[in-house]
């Protein structure tokens, strides 16, 4: 089964234009983020964009909704 998510970034200059990533796993949802804290997509987006600020677990999970 999959299951489809949405993150949607709003940290910085993406509070005023969120970014927005939907993605979709076979696995369960918080395994899934366990990859994107690793290397995925999301934390790209984040080293990229806002370098200066930590990104946790708890700041992917609270912008993290099931699609």
């Amino acid at each position: 089964m999959n299951i489809v998510y949405q993150y949607t970034c709003n940290y910085g200059d993406c509070s005023r234009r969120p970014s927005t990533y939907i993605g979709s796993t076979i696995t369960t949802l918080s395994k899934h983020i366990t990859v994107h804290l690793q290397d995925g997509a999301i934390k790209k987006h984040h080293v990229t964009n806002h370098a200066g600020t930590s990104f946790t677990r708890k700041k992917v999970e609270e912008n993290s909704h099931l699609s």
